[in-house]
């Protein structure tokens, strides 16, 4: 059975999140933040109220073409915080400038450039990338169907009434917007409605874990065990996708990243970015 969703934001009005989740709801994904200086006034009382009523909350930022990518970043980045267990990952709205995100005046090339600058602000900020909301059309147009992003962000693609077209190197949707015009109970207007494109497992490995001495971790890609925190220290071993180790000590932070110590139970002791490791 397909996994639901919705995404909301103040112009959904108030949101019983209890009734929400007793209709079938399993994730929501919230508005946070705009360009450089817009949040969303119903971000908290929305995020809260999913935690609380046991539906899966990501935040999103809508992206405008036409004001600085780390200066969105930034703000998007200080809305959001530090995330909970159980969130999912932020996400990225990326639309065409007809959409109201800004006029696009300079190359593909840099549309690409400024957009890889905010996922790598959101990467350095919690380990890991944002899911990246589009529709065909748009990123075919304002990014050459670029596939930059397709190993670091999930893909969550915009298709009504049909199933959806995947697009920028992707071999398959995570999120899909089925819907703008859903009716959910529990929220007052019409609401985005989505679908995740898996089932009840694959949406927990999604959701954030938090890492921790003492907890188990895997290693989500191939990655090196070093003699101290940072790219500085020297490499003890490279250590394979789906290693699993144990954390012993940490985290340590060295330019905006964590850095945990971890045993791999075979004689290897160091430490290891919080970006190649994923709870267990």
């Amino acid at each position: 059975m397909a996994l639901e969703g919705v995404d909301v934001s103040h112009n959904n009005g108030r949101v019983n999140w209890t009734r929400v989740r007793r209709a079938g709801i399993s994730f929501a994904y919230i508005k946070a933040t705009e360009g450089v200086n817009f949040s969303d006034p119903a971000c908290a009382r929305n995020l809260a109220g999913c935690r609380a009523a046991g539906v899966a909350p990501g935040l999103y930022h809508f992206y405008h073409h036409d004001a600085d990518a780390q200066q969105q970043a930034a703000h998007f980045l200080k809305a959001v915080g530090t995330p909970q267990p159980g969130d999912l990952p932020p996400a990225l709205d990326v639309e065409a400038p007809g959409d109201g995100s800004g006029t696009i005046t300079y190359a593909v090339s840099e549309v690409v450039r400024r957009l890889d600058q905010f996922v790598q602000a959101v990467e350095r900020a919690i380990g890991r990338g944002p899911a990246i909301y589009t529709y065909p059309s748009a990123w075919k147009d304002i990014t050459a169907d670029s596939s930059v992003f397709a190993t670091r962000c999930s893909l969550w693609i915009a298709s009504y009434g049909s199933a959806p077209a995947i697009v920028g190197g992707w071999t398959q949707y995570t999120f899909w917007q089925y819907s703008d015009h859903g009716a959910v109970e529990g929220i007052p207007t019409d609401v985005d409605r989505d679908r995740f494109g898996g089932g009840a497992p694959e949406l927990d490995a999604l959701r954030n874990r938090s890492l921790a001495i003492g907890g188990m971790a895997l290693l989500n890609q191939d990655g090196n065990v070093r003699t101290a925190p940072g790219l500085g220290g020297h490499i003890i071993k490279a250590l394979t996708k789906g290693t699993g180790i144990v954390i012993v000590d940490g985290p340590r932070v060295v330019k905006d990243c964590d850095w945990w110590k971890v045993d791999d139970g075979e004689g290897t002791v160091g430490w290891s970015s919080s970006k190649l490791l994923s709870t267990a």
